[in-house]
């Protein structure tokens, strides 16, 4: 590598990757997501009766959604 070509690259500096881009994008959707849905819901399971509010509970269903499907894809494998 030349000294010119690395002059020009230590001038460009640091540029995130589309991936980190995306990712940054997904958690700010993420944090607005959570701070528009902070009421209370009531959820019912058998005779349980929890109350939390609702990005709590829908972040739980993602989560136990994700692991549903690992272990699905787990399985086909």
């Amino acid at each position: 590598m030349s000294d010119t070509q690395a002059e020009g690259e230590k001038k460009r500096g640091w540029r995130p990757s589309p991936k980190q881009i995306g990712a940054a994008v997904v958690m700010v959707l993420a944090v607005v997501f959570a701070l528009q849905n902070q009421d209370e819901t009531n959820i019912t399971l058998f005779f349980w009766n929890i109350r939390s509010p609702l990005w709590l509970t829908m972040l739980i269903l993602l989560i136990l959604g994700v692991g549903a499907g690992w272990l699905v894809q787990k399985r086909r494998d």
